[in-house]
């Protein structure tokens, strides 16, 4: 589900719409319909839609019709993904170097998989007064900047 404040936003780009409702406690409701959006590239892109094929205010029921089929489209696609396995996030390691034996990063540089080994033994034998050290870190998978793209 996606922040009030960002189903906000979406829902102020409806306020032009014929029907769209004047009352508070109606417009309460499509905005907590916006925000079943899994991400706010499906909320955008199914206002985006609305707004380029309708003249009318949506009713929540239709909104959230939608998003709930594009949601699911959407985690159909992350499932699918070889690099992560559906969780949007890959592993990656990082050689980083450190002044003398602060922690103030003087480098650091994104290893590959097959390098890891290499690093780690070039970290536990330091050259210098400077040390190192391998850390993994989560990046987003390129799956989901795909889906966001497209949104």
């Amino acid at each position: 589900m996606i922040e009030s404040r960002i189903a906000a936003e979406q829902l102020q780009r409806l306020s032009g719409l014929d029907f769209f409702p004047k009352e508070k406690p109606a417009q309460k409701e499509l905005r907590l319909a916006i925000e079943v959006a899994n991400t706010e590239g499906i909320a955008e892109r199914i206002i985006s839609d609305w707004l380029r094929y309708n003249t009318g205010s949506p009713k929540p029921s239709e909104l959230r019709r939608l998003f709930y089929d594009e949601n699911e489209r959407h985690k159909q696609h992350l499932a699918e993904c070889g690099e992560c396995g559906g969780s949007g996030y890959i592993t990656i390691h990082k050689l980083v170097t450190y002044y003398g034996k602060s922690f103030r990063i003087k480098r650091a540089e994104t290893i590959g998989s097959d390098e890891r080994g290499i690093a780690e033994r070039i970290a536990s034998q330091p050259l210098g007064d400077d040390h190192q050290q391998v850390l993994s870190a989560a990046m987003e998978c390129s799956c989901r900047k795909v889906v966001a793209a497209s949104a």
